[in-house]
């Protein structure tokens, strides 16, 4: 009785642990490192909030988010350049705090680096 109830302690802690495991937001700004932090403090920084996205000549506001694990997928419609909205679907990936995103092509774009805290 005392091994099947240690057995079940054990079993639950597992369970429980994966079932708790957090990933760190996107949420915030990111730069290029080829173009350097100094970015973070203009609009040519990668600006990340829950349901929009901003940088340079691109801006985003999704419908919908989805997280599965690092990968955070949106849906929504971005202008290019002052272009008229499209529809995409937009990927992010986060792997040991670089950023990699995909905006529905083959690219996924530069390293980008999370911003410092001020």
């Amino acid at each position: 009785m005392r091994i099947a109830f240690l057995v079940l302690l054990a079993v639950l802690g597992a369970v429980s642990s994966a079932a708790a495991t957090e990933y760190p937001t996107i949420v915030g700004s990111w730069y290029d490192p080829d173009y350097g932090v100094a970015d973070c403090k203009t609009h040519w920084g990668v600006h990340i909030e829950p349901m929009s996205y901003l940088s340079g000549e691109t801006r985003c506001d999704f419908d919908s988010v989805a997280r599965d694990g690092w990968k955070v997928t949106w849906t929504g419609q971005c202008m290019f350049g002052g272009a008229e909205p499209e529809p995409v679907s937009v990927i992010a990936i986060e792997t040991d705090g670089i950023l990699n995103m995909n905006f529905g092509d083959d690219d996924w774009g530069p390293d980008l680096h999370r911003c410092p805290a001020e």
